[in-house]
């Protein structure tokens, strides 16, 4: 029928610029918010762009991906294998869980962040995590 407001999604993954590698939850988010007459709008974030090194290495980079993060309505972040991103994808759930933001985390992402929670709720290192290298625990 008619769409009344826009929503924006913020999707946080490692395979941004290959817009196919997440078609099927484009095309769920689509339907999700025509679903309740809204237009969506996603704000593609490369996870690694999130991580403290991007700081110091690429600061542009690495506040852009935070003011695409920060000004989303929700944050979405897909699954993914490897340690590259894990970091960036559980600074956005963190983000998300400490500022009140809808957040969707699906397969690995679900998964890595449930072990991560407690990692950073209590000020520790994310690089602790067993499946990361040079990890001493």
């Amino acid at each position: 029928d008619r769409v009344i407001d826009d929503v924006t999604i913020a999707l946080v993954g490692k395979y941004t610029k290959l817009e196919d590698s997440y078609i099927s939850v484009i095309k769920a988010l689509k339907h999700a918010a025509l679903a309740v007459y809204r237009r969506l709008k996603l704000n593609w974030v490369d996870a690694e762009h999130l991580e403290h090194k991007f700081q110091s290495s690429d600061p542009v980079k690495y506040h852009d991906a935070w003011k695409q993060l920060c000004t989303a309505d929700g944050v979405l972040v897909p699954g993914g294998f490897g340690c590259r991103g894990v970091e960036g994808k559980s600074l956005a759930a963190h983000y998300a869980r400490t500022s009140g933001k809808p957040y969707l985390g699906t397969s690995c992402a679900l998964k890595s962040n449930c072990v991560v929670f407690p990692l950073l709720s209590f000020s520790f290192c994310t690089r602790c995590v067993s499946w990361l290298p040079g990890c001493s625990h």
